[in-house]
């Protein structure tokens, strides 16, 4: 287990002539490495492929489940040659199948800075809203984490949403490449049929530069191929600019409760 303290621990840059650099490791003042968790951090980092000039890399170390609810232990490389803040990058948590498991925005309060040509430990503390794990599912100990350049929507989850809903909707919402400009589109992210009550899970994503005006969203209820209802479903609000909608539909299915494989599906026009 990596444990962390306070305290000011550097060490010596090696310099590279072959145009890859292996950074050197560092630990900041808001660490004190005890000396077998050094040997370790300093053994992960021989360990890693050099990098070339100007390049930003992050590894995962370890799962910390003892926190609450999780914490990664990872190390940072840069082959940057002046010193940078990260406010606002996105770093994804995938595990391995390549599924989306946790998405956190970094900022200063995470890292306050990165050192020029360094390898740096960092102990990522993570929120439940930033997990998407159901409540059924470990979180694995075989992860690896990237930084996300993409530009995404903002996201707006109602209130009446239950936990494992939005978590569901963020997973599917963060795994989605972001609209082309001028599209809307509507995606069905969860069916689930509890006894008489049927719920749908929707995100419906304005790609244009201006909000739009639904009016209604025109939804069917399946068993398999064959349509038991055709439903419109009212939008009261408008969907801002560059915004995804997330929408719960639940139905009284009781007529059908005998049906084990009902969906909805958006109407096709």
């Amino acid at each position: 287990m990596f444990n962390r303290r306070k305290q000011i621990i550097l060490e010596a840059e090696t310099p590279e002539n072959t145009g890859l650099y292996k950074p050197r490791l560092i630990f900041t003042e808001d660490m004190l490495i005890e000396k077998e968790d050094e040997y370790l951090f300093r053994y992960h980092a021989n360990q890693l492929p050099d990098l070339e000039l100007n390049q930003l890399s992050v590894e995962a170390l370890q799962v910390d489940l003892s926190s609450s609810p999780i914490s990664i232990v990872a190390l940072f490389r840069n082959t940057l040659e002046n010193s940078f803040h990260v406010d606002g990058l996105p770093l994804l948590v995938l595990d391995d199948a390549n599924r989306l498991i946790g998405r956190k925005v970094l900022t200063t309060e995470d890292i306050p800075e990165f050192v020029p040509m360094s390898s740096m430990p960092c102990w990522l503390d993570f929120s439940e809203e930033e997990l998407f794990l159901t409540e059924e599912e470990n979180f694995p100990e075989k992860i690896r984490l990237l930084f996300s350049l993409e530009e995404t929507h903002d996201l707006e989850i109602p209130p009446d949403f239950l936990d494992a809903e939005a978590r569901r909707v963020r997973q599917t919402f963060y795994s989605t490449p972001t609209l082309k400009n001028e599209e809307v589109n509507v995606m069905n992210v969860w069916n689930e049929k509890n006894e008489n009550r049927m719920t749908g899970l929707f995100l419906i994503r304005n790609g244009y530069e201006q909000a739009i005006q639904l009016g209604t969203l025109p939804l069917q209820l399946m068993n398999g191929e064959q349509i038991l209802q055709t439903l419109q479903v009212a939008l009261t609000s408008p969907i801002e600019a560059k915004t995804t909608l997330a929408i719960k539909v639940v139905l009284d299915v009781t007529e059908w409760q005998d049906q084990d494989v009902l969906q909805f599906r958006v109407a096709q026009a």
